[in-house]
């Protein structure tokens, strides 16, 4: 589905690529043009914002290669959203300061959240589970802030080695795959807590709310 004039918006459409592949669910390529409680299930990409000032509100994407692609020249605000399965859960390319809030991101085979360009931002977000990182940050100024990770089995928050001034604060994440967060450059952490179990609820079957497990979901909301 293509949103190519300026202010178009999807809403309350479910799309299924239907086994064929190198197809996109929803692309985003005009000014202000907007996906609003939209499923994407089995795309290449299943939302693929490609312009300026894009919105993506509670929408969910399944089994997707890249479940949420943000693109274009000025921020992409990607809100409320899940991601679950696929390879990728969320990646910015070349929108700078691209913003994700309150999206949630499980049991890709890559990573979960891949923020890849310069000022992009995670804030209340969660990762489970995913293969290679649950949150990679691998731009200039990028930031994850009160996020959660839990289960990866590479890192829970891995800043590359080009990352300049990347940004953990008050952030969670457990020891298991291979440590909690990595440092390269000039990295700053601030209140980071590290959990022994798993925080959510029933992750298994998509309740990601913090349980009130000792060491678990109790550690982060004893810290805000």
């Amino acid at each position: 589905l293509h949103a190519g004039a300026i202010g178009n918006e999807v809403r309350n459409i479910s799309l299924d690529a239907n086994g064929k592949t190198g197809c996109t669910g929803i692309g985003l390529v005009n000014t202000y043009a907007n996906a609003v409680r939209c499923k994407v299930t089995g795309f290449s990409t299943g939302i693929n914002c490609d312009w300026t000032q894009n919105r993506i509100e509670d929408c969910y994407a399944s089994g997707c290669t890249v479940g949420f692609h943000c693109g274009g020249s000025t921020p992409v605000h990607t809100v409320g959203c899940v991601a679950s399965g696929g390879t990728t859960g969320f990646e910015t390319a070349t929108a700078a300061g691209a913003l994700f809030v309150h999206c949630i991101a499980t049991g890709c085979s890559g990573v979960g959240f891949a923020l890849n360009n310069q000022n992009s931002l995670a804030i209340n977000c969660s990762a489970y589970n995913c293969t290679l990182d649950n949150f990679k940050l691998n731009g200039i100024e990028v930031e994850c802030r009160n996020c959660v990770s839990y289960g990866s089995a590479a890192k829970q928050f891995n800043a590359v080695a080009i990352t300049n001034h990347a940004r953990l604060i008050n952030c969670y994440g457990d020891a298991g795959g291979t440590g909690s967060y990595a440092f390269f450059n000039d990295w700053e952490v601030q209140n980071f807590t590290t959990i022994t179990g798993n925080p959510y609820t029933n992750s298994g079957s998509g309740d990601f709310s913090l349980n009130n497990t000792a060491g678990g979901g109790a550690a982060a909301r004893a810290t805000g």
